[in-house]
């Protein structure tokens, strides 16, 4: 029975491990096939190449300049899709003519996990054709392993695609209508080329350039009580004395970051500043090659305000042209963020940004997005898989209890045909936590189980598989089988009687009897005549033989 049994294991463990590889096989091809989704692009915004908001006019009509690169900011929310994504699913944005687009791929990372579980890829057509920008969901898989949950959700995210035009254009439309634009999006264009060269010279200017997805810590923030580590933020850059005038000493740059309802409240990362001494112009855009670091205390010094939200920074030699780098928090939401700038004459009197600008003070803008960035939800849920213990088969009907670290009980859960229980979404609160499951109802033909078992939240994502003993069923005697009748005997013939002999003289007269027959006992089978006669005459034949040899 054990070798019998064993068999059968062998044999169900194979079959399922067959439908096993099947269905995997299934959900590769899914993947790398996908479906198209729709109606999923919410907003599309525009920005300079720093992420910098370009706001319309009074019209509605961006003016921008032709042949300079600008960037279409789009926002995308498939939570119309939960429960009904899988990787290798996609949307395609269309970028429509007039636009040169540039050619661009990136990943699309989880802000909270690091996991990449998109990517975009912008193909352009010829210039002023526009072009085509694809989303595909991927690694779904590691997200699921990374926040130790059993599916994903509620997934938003941002792309970017960067564009330009070739030719000067006046309130050009341009219309994102395409499968994958929830509501029709227009923006109204007017491209100018722009003429000459700067006149005059630079005494500073400040720009922002896209937020870092990395990590960063500061213990300056933290002896503060502020938000001490994060794994994103935004860099700045500012030049200062690109005209390499003469200020004398103490010039000062002062940066504030603007606090209000319109902006978000972001902090300067302290360790962060960094100064150097170097050649530049009005269109260094990074540290040039040959920049020199200083020294803080020798060449400069600096002073924060108590929560780090504004910085001034005092050069003593003020005929030097500087080029000044800092990181701040910030929240990578699409929020806009800005900071206010200004260059002082002997740390007291204000310079212009040009000396053909005349404004002494300026806020820096920009949207606060990563380019390529995703968010989304890990759903954690308990799953319970169930199987007969002998044959290895799926059980459907067996109700467990599923109870809380608190001891409230959740809900009664019940397999279906596949031996299949899964509760309801759990609180993320519970990660890491400890869940009792019991059994309240064995399926018929099943012993119910006595053990109480336990779940921790996120380890080997929620799941614990089970097996159901089936009750003792006594064996089943074996059906007799009656035996065949056997035929009686039938009873011999009664012998006939002999005539009595006639009473005659006393002595005793020869006579010659005639043999009586031999009647032998009936056995249910008739005497061959022949036989018996046979073996007669063969007897009487041998009894001569041996007389001779005498």
């Amino acid at each position: 029975m054990k070798k019998i049994t064993k068999v059968i294991k062998m044999s169900v463990t194979a079959i399922f491990t067959f439908i096993g590889l099947l269905f995997v096989s299934s959900l590769t091809a899914n993947a790398a096939e996908g479906k198209e989704l729709t109606k999923v692009v919410t907003d599309i915004s525009v920005t300079d190449a720093g992420n910098n908001a370009v706001k319309p006019d009074a019209n509605g009509n961006y003016n921008v300049t032709t042949d300079r690169a600008y960037r279409f900011s789009a926002n995308f929310d498939l939570t119309n899709y939960n429960g009904n994504l899988s990787e290798g699913d996609y949307f395609n944005l269309k970028i429509p003519n007039s636009v040169t687009v540039q050619k661009h791929s990136a990943d699309i990372k989880d802000t909270k996990t690091q996991v990449v579980i998109a990517e975009s890829e912008v193909t352009p057509n010829a210039n002023d054709q526009g072009g085509n920008a694809k989303v595909t969901l991927k690694n779904f898989s590691e997200y699921l392993t990374t926040t130790k949950s059993n599916d994903i959700r509620d997934i938003t995210g941002h792309f970017t695609i960067d564009f330009l035009f070739k030719k000067d254009q006046t309130k050009t439309p341009v219309t994102f209508d395409s499968l994958a634009v929830k509501n029709k999006i227009t923006h109204t264009f007017t491209s100018t080329t722009k003429d000459g060269e700067n006149k005059g010279y630079e005494n500073f200017a400040k720009n922002g350039n896209d937020v870092e997805n990395k990590g960063w810590t500061s213990e300056k923030l933290a002896a503060v009580g502020s938000t001490s580590k994060g794994n994103i933020y935004s860099p700045w850059r500012v030049r200062v004395n690109a005209g390499k005038k003469d200020y004398g000493s103490n010039l000062a740059l002062v940066d504030e970051i603007v606090t209000d309802t319109t902006h978000a409240a972001i902090q300067y990362i302290p360790e962060s500043l960094t100064v150097y001494k170097a050649t530049i112009n009005d269109g260094t855009s990074e540290v040039p090659a040959g920049a020199v670091k200083l020294t803080e205390g020798t060449d400069y010094t600096v002073e924060w305000n108590s929560n780090y939200t504004s910085l001034k920074v005092i050069f003593k030699d003020g005929s030097q042209s500087y080029y000044v780098t800092y990181n701040t928090t910030t929240p990578g939401d699409g929020s806009l963020v800005g900071n206010k700038v200004a260059l002082l004459k002997n740390n007291t009197e204000a310079l212009p940004q040009r000396n053909n600008r005349l404004i002494y003070g300026y806020v820096s803008e920009r949207l606060s997005v990563l380019n390529e960035v995703i968010n989304a939800n890990p759903i954690y849920k308990i799953k319970i898989n169930k199987t007969d213990k002998v044959k290895v088969t799926p059980v459907q009907g067996a109700v467990y209890t599923i109870i809380n670290p608190e001891g409230v009980v959740v809900e009664d859960v019940t397999t279906d045909e596949n031996g299949v229980a899964v509760s309801k979404e759990l609180s993320k609160d519970y990660l890491g936590k400890v869940f009792t499951i019991m059994e309240k109802l064995a399926p018929k033909g099943y012993k119910l189980d006595p053990t109480v078992y336990t779940v921790t939240i996120g380890e080997n994502n929620s799941i614990i598989n089970l097996q159901d003993e089936p009750e003792d069923t006594p064996p089943t005697p074996p059906t007799p089988t009656p035996n065949k009748p056997v035929k009686p005997n039938e009873p011999g013939k009664p012998e006939k009687p002999g005539k009595p002999n006639k009473p005659g003289k006393p002595t005793t007269p020869v006579v010659k009897e005639k043999a009586k027959k031999a009647v032998l006992p009936k056995t249910g089978v008739e005497t061959n005549s022949l036989a018996v006669a046979g073996l007669v005459i063969g007897l009487g034949a041998l009894a001569l033989r041996r007389k001779a040899n005498k």
